[in-house]
């Protein structure tokens, strides 16, 4: 209420008389036509000419009156997660008339522009955030590093899996919230190492489904030096073409600038965190083929007797039961690549599911007691354990590299 008990006006965006057209105009309406606002919380409401909002990012946005809220000259857009009131100043109420649909539905006839503004990160939370992120990604990898029986050939894929994520969440955060004074060069060249580690970890994940499925179906060793080496040149050679060919077809086609790469901030350089499209193609189509491999792998499990009878102890770290755990972590991975405006995840809350992913990871393949014993073992005085000196067959159930 403004002085004396008085409605405060609510601004208009076009003068008196007009609506807004089709063509983003402020131009007069058909004759006859009636405006009948119902604007949810000022059912009576008076109006004043103010004109457009001035936002300080983006442009406002245009949302239906049934999906605002007002309150004493605020406005409330919850489905845009903004809790907080948006003052006069910041949103503007208009007639909207559909010459395809003159008889629009009444609530459609109203639209609110509103100065939808990201919200301001919480600093220290952020930072440590992140830092947690990549702290528990770093554990995880020094677990194969110093546990002997985690660093057979599944294990080295795990390896190079865990190594590109944790360069490609170095990229992500804080690369992607940082605006660099680097020439555009180096900028391009910093989202090509982003995009180059973003397939790393996809394809190797595909590598890991494939050799469980491959070792389930034929019960054989996880193979030698050179399944690894065509392994390696598989990923890095296919990821370094997919990211060449990203990068080269924006400006092949006459563009200027990479608008799915980097912010358009002129003499700066800030990447966004969205993926290109065929990038996330590429990673939809391998997420069903994993599931695919997954899937064929358990249905080689009813052939046995009993569940990894003859198979090489070595290869229990990245079992069944493991890839499984990996590939619903992955599908949580694959979320987070989705464009901003399919799923609504800002970069100010993105830390906190890169952060879930890497304690998941931690969680399942290194927070288990038998890994946190073997590590135990080599920081003592006493040799490192080693569970193929020592255990029994029997025993090998309770062990790394037991498969159940």
């Amino acid at each position: 209420m403004g002085l004396n008990g008085e409605k405060t006006p609510l601004p208009l965006c076009c003068p008196e008389g007009l609506i807004f057209d089709v063509y983003h105009n402020c131009s007069s309406p058909p004759v006859g036509w009636n405006w009948k606002p119902k604007l949810s919380g000022e059912p009576s409401a008076i109006f004043t000419f103010r004109g457009f909002p001035n936002c300080k990012l983006n442009e406002p946005v245009s949302i239906y009156q049934k999906e605002v809220l007002f309150d004493d000259g605020d406005a409330f857009v919850p489905h845009y997660i903004q809790l907080n009131a948006v003052p006069l100043s910041k949103y503007c109420v208009t007639k909207v008339y559909e010459n395809s649909d003159p008889e629009e539905c009444e609530t459609h006839q109203t639209k609110v522009f509103v100065c939808v503004e990201p919200k301001e990160p919480e600093l220290g939370l952020y930072w440590t955030g992140v830092a947690l992120a990549h702290f528990f990604l770093v554990l995880t990898l020094l677990a194969y590093f110093f546990v002997r029986d985690l660093r057979c050939l599944q294990g080295q894929y795990m390896i190079c899996f865990l190594i590109s994520l944790l360069i490609y969440n170095v990229c992500l955060l804080p690369g992607s919230v940082l605006t660099l004074d680097i020439s555009f060069v180096s900028c391009v060249s910093l989202g090509a190492v982003k995009y180059f580690f973003f397939c790393g970890v996809m394809l190797w994940f595909n590598v890991i489904c494939f050799d469980i499925w491959r070792t389930l179906k034929n019960r054989q060793d996880v193979g030698s030096r050179k399944r690894f080496l065509i392994y390696s040149v598989y990923t890095w050679v296919f990821g370094a073409v997919l990211t060449t060919v990203v990068l080269v077809i924006p400006y092949a086609s006459g563009e200027n600038r990479d608008a799915s790469l980097m912010e358009p901030i002129k003499n700066m350089c800030k990447l966004k965190t969205d993926i290109n499209v065929i990038l996330q193609l590429v990673e939809t189509l391998l997420m069903i083929i994993n599931f695919i491999f997954l899937t064929l792998a358990t249905s080689n499990t009813c052939k046995y007797p009993k569940f990894g009878n003859g198979l090489p102890r070595c290869e229990a770290n990245l079992s069944l039961k493991q890839g499984w755990k990996l590939f619903i972590i992955m599908i949580g991975h694959t979320l987070i690549d989705i464009p901003d405006d399919i799923l609504e995840i800002e970069v100010v809350d993105l830390w906190r599911y890169v952060c879930i992913e890497a304690i998941a990871l931690f969680a399942v393949f290194a927070y288990r007691k038998t890994v946190i014993k073997a590590i135990y073992r080599c920081f003592c005085r006493t040799p490192c354990y080693h569970p193929d000196e020592e255990m029994s067959s029997v025993q090998e159930k309770d062990q790394l590299t037991t498969m159940n």
